[in-house]
């Protein structure tokens, strides 16, 4: 199976239909093992290796495999004696880890070690279904929470189970501090197995017990299809999942029989996933026949090329794609593959610029191995891995290099080699796809966030669709509601802190350093007024955002997700930039044209 990784998700980019969708790219904990086991492991994994890879790679280079050889025996010797001689008895799975940890940390932050509870997600991106309940939950005051209303068939559903329903045990065993993974996967399960939950729900003061029975959930990658504006379809993709290029196929051919003349395919936040479904994407737009992105590695079998192997179910119909810094892989794969055949605009932020393939190979009956194999490459011959750091602590990937200096110099054009597009256009290797129009989003401030953080918005939506039960769309956001909100925040504690109080603290602390303190007390308790004065007015300078948090919160109360997207559209640049190029022929043909 060749894959992408599945990136940390962020913001509005959750997938609908897995239970975990606060997945912030943790390293998972191994489970503990026997002692014989981990030692029968290391030399599994380092065997398999040595045979399946370097067979096919080095038949004829004795001299490389005997050092392959040689260090594997190694590496067995040494963990052997320090776990039976070393002064202090050790964990040897612990100890397993950080070699494996130490090893893999030597290459690209790609390549990982995957155990079963991760190893699930990747069943599930190729499988595309799941034994579960059919919700999505995320982390809400330290307890899971039904974000959406369960999807419709589902035992979530069926059970009455509702949005801002706070699962408090599972299976008898409290939730609180859990992560969402860790939640998720103890409600999946065999189809037809039984799991018990405790849920507290807004406005009932006793808990709620619910006995369900887990089924079969199909994973969609399509959180929304419909027409955005008079004859516009709009299609939003998720991930690249088993079923991605069918869904597609399904939801163009639904545009098309409601009037559909545009088309935009929205791949924000959209971490990847599988590399066959992004070339059957991509064969919705692009010829029959014509190169879709080639794969180079070092062993032969990591050498292919992907045609469009029918016609596409789009036509040449105008076409507009939507990217931004978490568009990711077979998300970078599909734009790109568009961009270089003139095929349709590319709109939003530089994608995030991951050129790299992954192949996973079994080591273990619980365990994989995430291996890169190979780099993507299309059909310019561009490729686009952007340089990267990885932070192994936090499990997470940087939009940074390790020297900002050398970053700048090969993000910049003239430090890379050009390729251009079937017309003529002028693009770069590495550092992502660039998208044909620029449109950038302003940066959340402190309140922003904290007010997200804290969920703010979601608890007052919850509790105020919940008095206000026939609510609908075309609601607006009146000054009551505002004062509503305000007070919200008063009754449940918000706080937070301003960029300039942290920035004070410091400055305290530095002038009490260099005896400065009594000098300057005088301006300290000035500069603390002026900062608490600026705190209590953040509710009123943050107006608009938090009129457009109330929009979209409410939205999806009253109608779910697809509810949530029509009714904030409005507030979305970068659609709107992309509407306003599709409804006019002159500009879209415009940037199109051959590079000067």
């Amino acid at each position: 199976m060749t894959l992408f990784p599945l990136l940390p998700k962020f913001g509005r980019y959750y997938h609908p239909d897995w239970d975990d969708v606060e997945n912030t790219g943790d390293f998972i904990e191994m489970k503990s093992r026997k002692y014989l086991i981990a030692i029968s492991f290391t030399i599994l994994c380092l065997a398999f290796l040595g045979n399946h890879f370097l067979g096919e790679l080095m038949a004829d280079n004795k001299d490389y495999y005997y050092l392959i050889r040689e260090n594997q025996s190694l590496f067995g010797r040494i963990f052997e004696e320090i776990s039976l001689r070393y002064v202090e008895e050790i964990d040897p799975e612990n100890f397993l880890k950080s070699g494996i940890n130490g090893m893999l940390e030597q290459l690209d932050p790609y390549t990982v070690f995957i155990e079963k509870e991760e190893n699930d997600e990747l069943q599930i991106m190729s499988q595309g279904k799941y034994g579960g309940l059919g919700m999505r939950i995320i982390i809400r005051e330290k307890y899971p929470t039904i974000i959406d209303p369960p999807f419709a068939g589902t035992p979530a559903e069926k059970a009455g189970l509702i949005e801002g329903d706070q699962i408090v045990k599972i299976n008898g065993t409290s939730t609180e501090g859990i992560k969402s993974s860790e939640a998720a996967n103890q409600m999946r399960g065999e189809p037809g197995s039984k799991v018990s939950i405790m849920v507290k729900r807004p406005g009932e003061e006793e808990t709620i017990h619910f006995n369900l029975i887990r089924a079969i959930i199909q994973v969609k990658d399509i959180t929304y299809t419909g027409l955005i504006q008079d004859d516009i379809g709009y299609i939003q993709l998720t991930h690249f999942s088993k079923d991605a290029g069918t869904e597609v196929k399904q939801a163009i051919k639904k545009l098309q029989a409601q009037g559909a003349q545009k088309l935009i395919l929205d791949l924000r936040g959209n971490p990847g996933g599988l590399l066959e479904a992004a070339v059957t994407t991509s064969n919705h737009f692009l010829p029959k026949g014509k190169l879709i992105v080639e794969t180079k590695g070092r062993i032969p079998a990591s050498n292919q090329s992907y045609q469009c192997k029918t016609e596409p179910v789009w036509g040449n119909l105008p076409l507009a794609v939507l990217v931004d810094g978490m568009s990711a892989s077979a998300s970078e794969i599909t734009a790109g593959a568009i961009q270089d055949y003139d095929r349709g605009i590319i709109v939003g932020t530089p994608t995030f610029g991951k050129g790299l393939v992954q192949t996973v190979v079994q080591v273990g009956k619980d365990a994989d191995l995430k291996i890169t194999t190979a780099q993507y490459y299309l059909p310019s011959g561009r490729c686009i891995q952007r340089e990267h750091v990885f932070d192994y602590e936090k499990g997470s990937v940087l939009m940074a290099a390790k020297d900002s200096t050398r970053l700048a110099e090969t993000d910049s054009s003239a430090a890379k080699k050009e390729f251009k597009t079937a017309i003529g256009r002028i693009f770069y290797e590495g550092a992502g796809v660039h998208p044909d129009v620029e449109v950038h989003y302003p940066k959340y401030n402190r309140y922003q966030i904290a007010l997200i953080r804290q969920s703010m918005f979601f608890g007052f939506a919850v509790q105020y669709h919940g008095a206000h039960p026939g609510m609908t769309l075309d609601f607006d956001i009146t000054e009551t509601m505002l004062s509503e909100f305000q007070q919200y925040l008063v009754d449940k504690k918000f706080d937070y802190e301003p960029e300039t109080a942290a920035y004070f603290k410091k400055f305290k602390k530095a002038a009490a350093r260099d005896s400065l303190a009594e000098k300057i007390s005088a301006e300290f308790d000035a500069l603390e007024k002026a900062i608490l004065e600026n705190k209590n007015t953040a509710f009123s300078r943050n107006g608009d955002f938090i009129h457009r948090s109330l929009v979209g919160e409410l939205a999806a109360k009253i109608a779910g997700y697809k509810g949530k997207v029509e009714k904030t559209s409005q507030f979305d640049p970068a659609l709107q930039k992309a509407i306003k190029i599709l409804q006019q022929p002159d500009d879209y043909a415009k940037l199109l044209q051959p590079s000067r």
